[in-house]
């Protein structure tokens, strides 16, 4: 149980940090 909270947290951060890079690249490109 222990494993699977750390992939979940690991993707969560992933798409989040994903989520960050897109609206960067988008405030960049205005």
């Amino acid at each position: 149980m222990r494993s699977t909270r750390v992939l979940f947290v690991l993707v969560v951060t992933l798409v989040v940090s994903t989520l960050a890079a897109v609206v960067v690249l988008a405030a960049v490109r205005r």
